[in-house]
């Protein structure tokens, strides 16, 4: 009888898993939410017989040939990975076409043409909207850059079909850059502009042109890339998979007035170790729209009693974005062992359920995309012979100990740059959200400074006032770990030069006892994160805030932990690097787990993405060691 089940159980093992592969496990629905925030770009461009006249800075160089450079530059610059598209317009009434495709990012193919495009004819601008529209079919954020000299001469109503295209879909803006336009063409383009939720935006020469097509660019295209081995959760308890440690995507519905959706995961925490969970949901909020987030996500035993809980909300005070921009909210529980604590129980070790949810109505409207990261560290077999937890909380200023050189941040976790000990600049654009990743080992914190320069006089009225921007140190399962010495709350910025600084502790493992949230979170070695975020309030989204982020890496390393590991959990930091794993929903708890050979310590060049996982080779790990492996386990919790 045991041989038949053991047999029927693989069986079934294989099909689930063959499933999960061609999407029938909801691959397809998770490739949709990483699709809806991935960020796409259309420059519509204005190929009419005015286009032949001068730019106005250059003698012999005309509008034509300025916007080929321009578009020229901005492919150039573009980060890897982006997608986006070229649709010019002019010459007859219906005269538009679409020559580069939206998609990954192929110079040669927009150099060779751009150097074709020419200039003749009329200015069909409304035709044209319509015809780029269909260039962006859904979901999630699409940017249209219309480029113009002038106005409609074809009878159509731009600014009609623009309010038309935003009504029908909340997610695509039209933002539009007037080149050497008149008055009339000015009010035209402008009303277009508010009309589809953009930015207008006068340009006076090639320069000017270019430089705000590569901000526009730029802005459109450095979103938040949801990433992780695509999974599934249930709305109910009893059929959760089981997962491994790792890192999954899932998507996430919005609460209504008549639902309450709820994600459950299985996973088994060995008796003795200590599991850390979280659970991340980027949201885009549209432009013009007040936008917040919460996530709530709790470790309960198999019966629901609540072990550990945790949530963030994003959209009371002053912690979320009043004129859209994105607003990421993400929570971690920690479940650590109770040496009094019966199987089962919190605390106790054997299975447990991961419950993820929106915590109430109200914030989002749409489905987002769900990461969630699962580290359980094993048995540590020396606790009293590790460094102390850490104690204080001051913050030193991090000093240059290296040349400045540009380090483009990403809109994500999931890419974000490893960077290093040394002196890094970038740009910072409202509504942005960028990452950075530096990797720390046992011993070893994170000090950092940001500089924001101060902005010429034009680009402080761009400002609008004040707007409010944060930065802080994140773990490597997305815990807030900054040292409360920091200035890490929300700051007011004018344009005037500013610094932030924040630092962490020296990563211990006994920094688990401490009572200060922040020094608890340096816990874990592995990937941490620098995030920096300003606020969109009533600034121009194509604000460009140039910074220098100093970065220093102290301490010598020591105090690794020895691990008891019978189940071959592996150490905490090759667990996020490793491929991640699904086991039927059902499937016992059991103490054999896939050999280390099977798991992938690549460090960042063996992280998931959603595109980039081949989940057929993840079937073809999972049926080679089906028959030792037929679950995780479980763990316990931070009070």
């Amino acid at each position: 009888m045991f041989v038949r089940w053991l047999r029927l159980r693989l069986v079934a093992q294989v099909f689930v898993i063959l499933a999960l592969a061609a999407g029938a496990w909801g691959g397809g629905a998770v490739a949709g939410a990483a699709e809806e925030d991935a960020g796409r770009l259309l420059v519509a461009l204005d190929v009419s017989g005015s286009m032949n006249e001068p730019e106005g800075s250059r003698a012999g160089l005309t509008k034509i040939a300025a916007a080929r450079a321009a578009v020229d530059e901005v492919v150039g610059a573009v980060p890897p990975g982006a997608r986006m598209g070229l649709r010019t317009y002019g010459g007859g009434c219906t005269s538009s076409a679409l020559l580069v495709p939206v998609g990954s990012v192929d110079k040669a193919a927009f150099g060779r043409a751009a150097a074709g495009v020419k200039a003749d004819g009329d200015t069909p601008i409304a035709y044209a909207l319509r015809q780029a529209a269909g260039d962006l079919p859904g979901p999630g954020p699409r940017t249209i850059l219309l480029v113009s000299d002038g106005q409609e001469t074809c009878g159509g109503d731009p600014v009609a079909v623009a309010r038309e295209l935003a009504a029908s879909d909340v997610h695509v803006r039209i933002d539009v850059i007037g080149f050497r336009v008149d008055d009339a063409g000015r009010r035209q383009l402008t009303d277009v502009a508010r009309a589809g939720r953009g930015q207008f935006h006068d340009t006076l020469n090639g320069a000017e042109l270019a430089n705000r097509l590569r901000r526009a660019a730029e802005r459109a295209l450095r979103p938040y890339r949801p990433a992780g081995t695509p999974v599934t959760g249930t709305p109910t308890a009893s059929s959760a998979p089981v997962l491994r440690p790792g890192e999954y995507l899932d998507v996430m519905p919005p609460d209504t007035a008549d639902t309450h959706p709820r994600r459950y995961y299985g996973i088994d925490v060995p008796r003795a170790a200590t599991a850390h969970v979280s659970a991340t949901v980027p949201w885009n909020a549209p432009p013009g729209k007040p936008a917040g987030n919460a996530v709530r996500v709790a470790l309960t035993t198999v019966d629901g009693r609540v072990c550990a809980e945790r949530e963030q909300v994003r959209g009371k005070d002053r912690d979320h974005t009043v004129n859209g921009g994105y607003v990421t909210a993400h929570a971690t529980v920690e479940l650590e062992p109770d040496p009094a604590a019966a199987p089962g129980a919190c605390g106790g070790g054997g299975r447990f359920l991961v419950r993820v949810d929106n915590r109430e109505p109200g914030y989002r409207d749409t489905q987002a995309p769900l990461e969630m990261s699962i580290v359980i560290e094993p048995e540590i077999t020396d606790p009293k012979a590790l460094p102390p937890a850490w104690t204080a909380t001051d913050v030193p200023t991090a000093h240059a100990r290296a040349t400045a050189r540009p380090t483009t941040g990403a809109g994500s976790y999931g890419d974000a740059p490893p960077i290093t000990d040394g002196v890094h600049t970038d740009a910072l654009r409202p509504g942005e959200e960028v990452y950075y990743r530096v990797h720390l080992t046992w011993g070893e914190r994170l000090t950092y400074r940001l500089d924001l320069s101060e902005l010429p006089a034009s680009e402080r009225r761009a400002v609008g006032g004040t707007a409010k921007i944060r930065t802080g140190p994140v773990n490597p399962v997305r815990d807030w770990a900054a040292l409360p010495g920091g200035n890490t709350d929300w700051r007011d910025y004018d344009g005037s030069a500013l610094t932030l600084v924040s630092a962490t502790a020296p990563v211990r493992h006994n920094n688990l006892d401490s009572a200060e949230y922040a020094i608890a979170s340096a816990s874990l070695p592995g990937d941490y994160f620098i995030w920096f975020q300003m606020d969109v309030a009533n600034t121009d989204p194509q604000l460009r805030v140039p910074f220098t982020l100093t970065v220093n890496i102290d301490g010598v390393p020591n105090g690794a932990p020895h691990y008891r590991d019978p189940t071959n959990l592996g150490s905490p930091e090759s667990q996020l690097s490793a491929p991640a794993g699904v086991s039927t929903p059902g499937t016992p708890p059991s103490s054999a787990h896939p050999p280390a050979a099977a798991r992938s310590s690549a460090g960042d060049s063996g992280r998931s993405s959603t595109l980039r996982w081949a989940t057929i080779a993840t079937a073809g790990v999972a049926v080679a060691t089906a028959a030792t492996w037929l679950t995780l386990r479980r763990g316990r919790r931070r009070s």
